[in-house]
């Protein structure tokens, strides 16, 4: 077994990623060769670190990937699960949420949670394959298509067009929900714009005034409320909180800044209208084989669904706060509290006694904590006991750092090309919704990995680059929506970087250099 360090990521809490941890430890042997034979996290002071067990992802990876070339028949029932799961987990927790859980028993609250997590464990096992073929060491899909394409195009003297043709083919001619909520946001933009009252609503929203926008445009304030409705959970990422108005103003105002709402709207719907098309050019004047055109559809189709069950994940998640903020209220914790115990730790406090126990172990917990999944059993710890389990992980595990040069001697990164082109400019860390302000115009925006809750610097940033993820990953769909460069999987970036260097990101090679430390 071979325990690497995968990923860092503040403002996260231990639900729902002890559930995800659950599956890939157990269920997903039931689809695959092997389960993960340890997950180790550690949070502590508002960052976790997680430690995954590589050596059987990356043999799941393998396996996934030959299932997926040699025919149709396992990636159609990976979609057909994917979509069927994520329909039931949604209708179970829309039925929940709508109940009286005040009037409820303890029993039935912790059924309705136990349900949950199975549920929730059922689609991950699934909703696995996306991001286990997008690679947490290596991007295994994008390598493979990557690799044959190149040699494709060297065939036809066109090696210097397979960044720029990769990033078209294997695109989806699908929008995201990103940049479905962008397009509904511009319309309500250009609603504003047409309206008499223009001016005096749009110095609110750049003042973010939403207090006299209540008061003084109540029937606009309700369509403010009906789009965060609509879309709340695309800001939800792990822990939340779910797209609030101030949030939707800032981004309003943003629109605003750039001005053009019409024409802003009329770029992204034509990015979809004109993908499609793009790759047919490109198809014929390579005379690109049916198998490659086949790896390209599968890798589109695969990139799309990545995204949406992320999106059904994290609307579960908005759904089941109205659970457990009943739970957390019943032991007279908070919401972020109760995310800090696992289910059997919720139901001993809540029925077995153990109220004031667990009430006394978040003071610590929350502070520090870590636990351990191996074959689905999990195991929490918390304070000095961490300290001593993560020291033992980290003599044990192997670096994230794909180099044995120290880190402040590393003047260049390499990483898989999401989307070609380049771009100079300053990094700005963004691992966190608190990060975005600090992104300005023109900026590299660099992160362990992104979320929808970055959108409003990502809009600003002139490109990304991450550690994690690969032709599939949040920052790969956006950076292709927005034809931004991007450079991802590249392990170390928010290690090696830090705010105020001055970078250039080669996105048709996959590298990113520093041009001056800060």
């Amino acid at each position: 077994m071979n325990l690497r360090q995968v990923l860092d990521r503040k403002g996260m809490y231990i639900y729902p990623w002890y559930i995800s941890d659950i599956a890939v430890t157990k269920d997903i042997a039931s689809i695959a060769p092997t389960n993960v034979k340890k997950v180790f996290v550690s949070i502590k002071d508002n960052l976790l670190t997680m430690y995954y067990d590589t050596d059987a992802v990356d043999k799941i990876a393998i396996y996934f990937l030959d299932k997926i070339l040699v025919n149709d028949i396992f990636f159609d029932e990976v979609i057909k699960n994917i979509y069927h799961c994520a329909d039931d987990l949604l209708s179970f927790c829309r039925e929940s949420a709508e109940k009286k859980v005040e009037k409820m028993s303890d029993e039935e609250l912790l059924s309705i949670y136990r349900t949950y997590t199975e549920k929730l464990r059922t689609l991950r096992i699934w909703g696995w394959v996306p991001p286990i073929l997008d690679g947490m060491t290596d991007p295994f899909l994008s390598q493979h298509l990557l690799t044959r394409f190149g040699e494709f195009m060297v065939t036809k003297g066109l090696s210097d067009k397979v960044s720029e043709y990769y990033s078209t083919l294997s695109s989806s001619e699908r929008e995201s929900e990103v940049q479905g909520e962008e397009i509904a946001r511009l319309t309500l933009a250009q609603s504003i714009v047409d309206s008499s009252q223009s001016e005096e609503i749009i110095q609110c929203i750049k003042n973010t005034d939403e207090g006299a926008l209540q008061e003084k445009f109540t029937s606009f304030y309700a369509l403010l409320e009906k789009h965060t409705q609509a879309f709340g959970a695309l800001t939800y990422s792990y822990s939340g909180p779910a797209m609030t108005i101030a949030y939707l103003l800032k981004a309003l105002a943003d629109d605003f800044e750039r001005g053009d709402i019409r024409g802003q709207r009329k770029k992204i719907q034509d990015h979809f209208r004109n993908i499609k098309e793009e790759k047919r050019k490109i198809i014929e004047a390579v005379d690109l084989s049916a198998d490659l055109q086949r790896e390209f559809r599968v890798s589109a189709e695969l990139m799309y669904i990545k995204d949406w069950r992320k999106g059904a994940y994290q609307k579960s998640y908005l759904l089941m706060d109205v659970i457990l903020q009943e739970l957390a209220k019943r032991l007279d914790i908070s919401l972020k509290e109760i995310k800090f115990l696992v289910f059997d730790e919720v139901r001993e406090a809540l029925t077995g006694g153990k109220g004031t126990y667990y009430k006394a172990l978040l003071e610590e917990r929350l502070k520090h904590c870590c636990y351990s999944v191996e074959n689905g059993i999990i195991v929490v710890s918390q304070g000095k006991a961490c300290e001593v389990l993560e020291e033992k992980i980290k003599k044990e595990s192997v670096s994230m750092e794909p180099t044995k040069m120290p880190i402040g001697d590393i003047r260049e990164i390499k990483g898989s090309v999401a989307y070609s082109g380049y771009a100079k400019g300053i990094v700005k860390i963004v691992l966190t919704v608190e990060d975005t302000d600090k992104v300005n115009e023109g900026d590299i925006l660099v992160s362990s990995a992104t979320n929808p809750d970055l959108m409003l610097a990502m809009r600003k940033a002139a490109a990304f680059v991450t550690d994690t993820g690969g032709i599939m990953s949040h920052a790969s769909i956006v950076s292709r929506e927005m034809k931004k460069p991007c450079v991802v999987g590249t392990k170390i970036a928010t290690h090696i970087f830090k705010d105020g260097d001055l970078v250039e990101v080669d996105a048709k090679n996959g590298v990113v250099r520093i041009l001056k430390k800060k």
